[in-house]
């Protein structure tokens, strides 16, 4: 995968869904893989298996990537549970849908892509007829609250705290 320069204009980046854009399917499991896999435990085949290529119309898990002048640039999901929850489901509450697996590529952070994939997400759920969504970080002050989530739980993932958060739609 070519890196950019830094001060990419984000602004032409494209949202698409992974199942119009397949070919960027690996790059999605394996940058998954590479950013999760050691948080929850996780082998490549099992990762591959939560970004599946087929699926009916209007159904979890719906993942979103970004794509800047045809880079993948960063992605993130709408899941009826995070990523972790497969082997730690002890950490988790029971409630979805769960925005999962954010992501950017350093060289376009710092231009509010990550807002971008969380909006977009938060319209598909909303689509779906949900009207609330949740996600968990081991952040504090993250983006996500300031984009107004709000902490529902503590609980610990592997020793360290981890925070559920939940927006109304």
């Amino acid at each position: 995968m070519r890196m950019k320069r830094m001060g990419t204009d984000i602004s032409v980046a494209q949202i698409v869904n992974l199942h119009d854009a397949l070919d960027f399917r690996e790059a999605v499991v394996q940058q998954n893989h590479d950013e999760w896999a050691e948080t929850i435990d996780m082998d490549l085949t099992t990762m591959s298996s939560l970004f599946p290529a087929t699926q009916p119309d209007n159904s979890l898990p719906i993942t979103l990537i970004a794509l800047i002048e045809g880079q993948y640039a960063g992605c993130g999901s709408l899941r009826e549970g995070p990523l972790g929850v497969h082997k730690y489901p002890d950490a988790y509450h029971d409630d979805k849908p769960w925005l999962s697996n954010l992501w950017v590529a350093e060289w376009a952070r710092g231009q509010k892509l990550a807002t971008r994939l969380v909006s977009a997400i938060e319209d598909e759920a909303r689509t779906l007829g949900y009207g609330a969504m949740y996600i968990s970080t081991f952040v504090e002050n993250s983006l996500y609250d300031q984009m107004g989530y709000n902490e529902v739980s503590k609980s610990f993932l592997k020793d360290k705290p981890l925070r559920s958060l939940k927006r109304q739609l």
